[in-house]
């Protein structure tokens, strides 16, 4: 709050400012919240931000631009469950094997950490031919070294990627018709859906 006072016989002018809040430090990141009266948690959404994030099933707050919430309330020495509703998320966020809710427990006071490590996915559709230019054969598996993600090709050699990682490193096994590799460079500017060339690779 703020406070301006004018005092004629003195011919001057008073300025006040209140300040009521905390300022927090944790796990490297400094924080500004209301008073923090007991345990709270800090909770990170990675990259989903103005997330509403509910403690034992309440709405209490909201990610802000960065990707950071906290919740004061937290009930000490009980089991806390912090959550996010999938349907709140956007269309291009990656749910992929990430818990939208966790169990916590804190002590009578300080904090705790809870991360939701939420990604914006950039999905792509690639199509792999073999040396011939024939479509790769339906059911060959394709594992990007790059992050770890496995996909399997369809109808056409098309195979679907959730994130298409900047470098592309691409192991490809298709069973009795041999495996190969297949690196490429994410093109500059590309954005979700869009289409790319053909990728080959000489089974062996």
């Amino acid at each position: 709050s703020a406070r301006i006072s004018h005092q004629p016989e003195q011919n001057s002018l008073s300025y006040g400012v209140n300040f009521s809040g905390s300022v927090g430090f944790f796990d490297g990141q400094a924080f500004l919240a209301r008073s923090l009266d007991g345990p709270y948690a800090l909770v990170r959404t990675g990259e989903a931000t103005d997330l509403p994030i509910y403690l034992n099933r309440n709405p209490v707050q909201r990610s802000n631009a960065k990707g950071w919430a906290v919740l004061n309330g937290m009930l000490p020495f009980s089991r806390n469950r912090v959550e996010f509703k999938p349907e709140d998320l956007n269309f291009d966020i990656d749910l992929a094997d990430i818990a939208p809710h966790r169990e916590v427990v804190t002590w009578d006071y300080g904090g705790v950490l809870v991360d939701f490590p939420l990604r914006v996915q950039l999905p792509v559709t690639l199509v792999l031919r073999d040396a011939t230019g024939k479509p790769l054969p339906a059911g060959t598996r394709v594992t990007n070294s790059v992050n770890g993600e496995e996909a399997y090709v369809a109808l056409k050699g098309e195979v679907f990627l959730r994130q298409f990682t900047a470098e592309l490193q691409l192991e490809v096994d298709a069973s009795n018709f041999g495996a190969c590799q297949i690196s490429a460079r994410r093109p500059e500017g590309f954005q979700a859906f869009d289409s790319m060339e053909p990728l080959s690779c000489t089974l062996r």
